[in-house]
């Protein structure tokens, strides 16, 4: 939020990553407060919510979205994760320890009362309450710059330029590049790739967490490439494999007949693709 340098860390900011939460997310029900200044011991700070299940979709990205910011050093590694004693899924955003805490505590539904402060001793839950109070203004701006990139994380992503893909995922990308290379050209040469043909903004690409579900969906729909080895395979996750434009049109109408995820815009790039040699499916 604009206004985050003009706070102190304190109790104003409570109820920062729940405004945010509530802005992106179907919420149903929250517990606003993520702790209490005046009694900032009482338990690690965590955000209590339900959501519709038709916000499914954004759920899974900001889940995504606090998993990539605990992978950086500084910061703390928060998660969110579905409360083990609640029949009604309640979720609750806190640092992962929480999260061990809760599983540890919680038996078939029945609860162990042990307490935070005794399950990790005072000195390390105090450390846990005063370092995530300190780190939730860093969440809360990670939160408002990666959440508006929602729309362009998808199956299929196309971006403006590679400043942009680099700032919603970095450089984990399958990428289907179009062949600019002659239509005569042999087969050889096409498979020896340029360092030009990487990171297009013309190319397609599948974001690593996409991996497996892309493999499962359209390994079919693709069909036979030619892979790096010169031999007709199953397109590679991990490796080069080559499409002439003779596949094409068949590419399409599987896609069509089929509906997976992301088919059309699949279908859209494809049709681009039959202006050039044919495309490339390059992995991660």
């Amino acid at each position: 939020m604009s206004d985050l340098d003009n706070k102190e860390i304190s109790g104003s900011y409570n109820r920062i990553i729940s405004e945010i939460f509530m802005d992106f997310l179907d919420i149903t029900w929250m517990r606003f407060q993520m702790y209490q200044e005046e009694i900032r011991y009482r338990n690690i700070p965590f955000l209590a919510f339900k959501i519709r299940e038709e916000s499914s979709e954004k759920f899974n990205y900001i889940c995504h979205v606090i998993e990539k910011y605990g992978c950086i050093d500084e910061h703390m590694k928060w998660v969110i994760f579905a409360h083990p004693g609640n029949r009604r899924t309640t979720y609750i955003l806190s640092l992962e320890v929480v999260k061990e805490w809760n599983i540890d505590t919680y038996n078939n539904g029945e609860r162990k009362c042990i307490s935070q402060k005794d399950y990790f001793g005072e000195e390390q839950f105090r450390y846990y309450c005063d370092k995530a109070i300190e780190d939730i203004p860093r969440l809360a701006e990670w939160l408002n710059k990666k959440l508006p990139l929602f729309e362009k994380y998808r199956l299929f992503m196309t971006f403006d330029n590679q400043d942009e893909r680099r700032e919603c995922g970095g450089s984990c990308y399958i990428q289907l590049c179009f062949c600019k290379l002659p239509k005569d050209a042999e087969t050889k040469d096409i498979l020896d790739l340029d360092e030009n043909v990487f990171w297009q903004n013309d190319s397609l690409y599948i974001h690593g967490d996409y991996q497996n579900q892309f493999y499962n969906e359209y390994k079919d729909i693709f069909g036979l490439g030619i892979n790096a080895r010169m031999k007709e395979s199953l397109f590679d996750t991990w490796g080069l494999t080559y499409f002439n434009p003779e596949k094409i049109p068949g590419i399409i109408e599987r896609a069509n007949e089929n509906k997976p995820e992301g088919y059309e815009d699949l279908t859209e790039w494809l049709e681009k693709a039959r202006e050039y040699n044919g495309f490339y499916i390059l992995g991660v």
